[in-house]
Formats: C-alpha cells, sequence, structure tokens
C-alpha cells in the first residue's frame, strides 16, 4: 500500500508542478 500512496502523492505534485507551469506560462502571455 505505501507505493502505492507514494505513487499517488508524486503524480500528484506531478500534475501541481504543470499546472504552476501553465500558470505562469499564461501570466507571461498576459502581460
Amino acid at each position: 500500500m505505501q507505493v502505492i500512496n507514494k505513487m499517488i502523492y508524486s503524480n500528484d505534485i506531478n500534475i501541481l508542478n504543470k499546472i504552476e507551469n501553465n500558470i505562469k506560462i499564461i501570466q507571461l502571455q498576459v502581460s
């Protein structure tokens, strides 16, 4: 179970990082 939890956790981190990058890109385009 712990391995699965770690996989899910790291996947969430990756998704958050992608969202954060998208926000930065959008901010750059808007300005």
